[in-house]
Formats: structure tokens, sequence, C-alpha cells
């Protein structure tokens, strides 16, 4: 009598289909996660410039615009990725060059003539270089109130 031999494991076949699955995933994956970290990023810098924020519009109650900089007038020195603060100007530049490039985000307080309130006005400026995100496209640059 013939023995009739049964060998187990995957054929090349099924190998070769986890793999390509695996690949779909990774491709669709990978850009997904570079998105987070991104938006993740800018979020942590505009959570960073929100002291300053405050700290400036408390020094525009009592203070000339003029006078609200870094350092001075109960507003802390410039640090981490809030880069300056001068004429109640808060300059932004979140992460590393490779990040997002020169991009940087300037918030502007402006004082509504009518109400006597003073608001702020945010810009986006710079130009994503190869390799790096456009800081201006993100979601937290668009979450700025």
């Amino acid at each position: 009598m013939s023995e009739i031999r049964r060998t187990s494991g995957f054929t090349l076949i099924e190998l070769m289909i986890v793999v390509a699955i695996i690949g779909i995933l990774a491709a669709v994956a990978i850009p997904q996660y570079q998105n987070y970290t991104r938006n993740a990023e800018a979020t942590a810098a505009i959570t960073e410039a929100k002291s300053f924020q405050t700290a400036v519009s408390i020094c525009l109650q009592s203070e000339a615009l003029a006078n609200c900089d870094a350092g001075s007038e109960g507003i802390p020195p410039v640090g981490g990725r809030v880069t300056s603060v001068t004429d109640g100007v808060i300059v932004i530049t979140p992460g590393t060059t490779t990040v997002f490039g020169a991009d940087a985000i300037t918030l502007t307080p402006t004082l509504n003539a009518a109400t006597g309130q003073w608001t702020w006005t945010k810009s986006c400026t710079g130009s994503a270089t190869s390799g790096s995100a456009d800081l201006c496209a993100t979601e937290a640059y668009a979450d700025i109130p």
C-alpha cells in the first residue's frame, strides 16, 4: 500500500497574498501617520503660544501695543516654538525645518475701533520645501480662532 503523505504549511501563492495585503495596508497607514504627526506638531506649537497670547492680551489692557514685547510687562521671554513677541505680534515656528520648512504662524492683535476690543488675526507664511509639510494646510492652523 502506498502511503499518502500530507504536508502542512503555506503555499507560495498564500504567502504572496499576505505580503500584498500588508503592502496595501502600509501604503494607506504611513501617509495617515505622517499627517497625524505633522498636525500634532502644529497643535503643540499653537498650544504653547496660547500663554503668550493671554499675556499680550493682559498687557494690552494697560499698556500701549509697542510696550508688549517678550520679557516685559508680564509677557514671558520667548522660547521653544514661540520665536518672537514684538509689539504684541506673536510668531510661532513649529517643528524643525525638515517638518515645516520655513513656515511660521503669526498672531497679530488688532483693535476694533467700533467696540474698543482687541481681536487676534492669524496668518501663515513660508513655503513648504520638498520633503516638508505645508503648515498652512494643517487642521491645527485651520482651528485657530
